[in-house]
């Protein structure tokens, strides 16, 4: 009876994820990962968006990337973010305040098959995470006596590698 109940979530499971195939091909792009995976982090900040300016200050910041990604398979991105978090009581550590800030550099190479509908690619982000006050804000909660994170990345971890993948697109 067992055989036959792993034989059954077996097949919903391949059922499921090959529909989710089908509609990944549908729609043109993979987007495989959540919205934070490198190449639909990409996508999205390639995306104009409406703002208080008609024409973007940065627009041949955007123009160099596309270019580059058009003739060399190469996609680009960089970011930045911060944050701050504050408590009425001071913590363990005698401080009310946290502070960190994360850089980001991320891309994707497409190496093989450029312009088909398969192809492969090389897929990074590296980061730099820095806290700005004594303690980091990944440690805050601890410091005020929670138990659980409140913003994990956030942290004072110095330079590291959070993807580096070969994938197939």
């Amino acid at each position: 009876m067992k055989c036959f109940q792993l034989a059954v979530v077996f097949v919903v499971l391949n059922l499921a994820l090959a529909s989710y195939v089908v509609m990944a091909e549908e729609s043109g792009t993979a987007a495989f990962g959540g919205p934070n995976a490198t190449e639909n982090i990409i996508e999205e900040d390639a995306a104009e968006k409406g703002g208080f300016f008609e024409k973007r200050i940065s627009q041949p910041w955007f123009d160099w990337k596309k270019k580059i990604r058009d003739e060399h398979g190469l996609s680009l991105g960089v970011d930045y973010s911060a944050v701050y978090l504050q408590s009425s009581e001071n913590g363990l550590s005698g401080e009310d305040d946290a502070a960190s800030g994360m850089v980001r550099f991320y891309g994707s190479w497409d190496l093989l098959g450029r312009g088909t509908k398969s192809s492969g690619a090389f897929v990074w982000k590296v980061e730099h995470r820095h806290k700005y006050t004594n303690i980091a804000p990944k440690a805050f909660g601890f410091d005020q006596g929670m138990v659980g994170l409140i913003v994990p990345p956030f942290s004072d971890e110095g330079t590291r590698w959070t993807n580096l993948f070969g994938a197939s697109v």
